[in-house]
């Protein structure tokens, strides 16, 4: 066995294992950023700006809800509707192979 190159410790097979597995992760990652671009850009542009207004503004959503004249309860509800739609689009994409391409 210690003759044999194929055979290796177990000790090295689970460094490979490990480094096959953040690999394939970061392809993963990588898959569903490329689709989440995408899905993002095939938004409405009012969902776009809530988004954005959401995720990347420094401010709560009741501050953003009071900005916009919305309740609290609207502007969770309206997000919820936008994340379900980008979530879908998302999954759709990656399944089929279309992310990156």
């Amino acid at each position: 066995m210690a003759r044999d190159r194929h055979v290796f410790r177990e000790d090295v097979m689970e460094l490979l294992t490990e480094s096959v597995e953040e690999q394939n992760s970061i392809v993963s990652n990588e898959k569903y950023r490329e689709a989440l671009a995408q899905c993002l850009g095939r938004l409405p542009s009012k969902s776009k700006e809530l988004i954005s207004a959401a995720y990347q503004d420094d401010q709560t959503i009741r501050e953003l809800a009071v900005q916009i004249g919305k309740s609290d309860t609207a502007l969770y509800k309206a997000l919820d509707r936008i994340r379900k739609k980008l979530h879908d689009c998302i999954h759709r994409r990656v399944s089929l192979g279309e992310a990156g391409g």
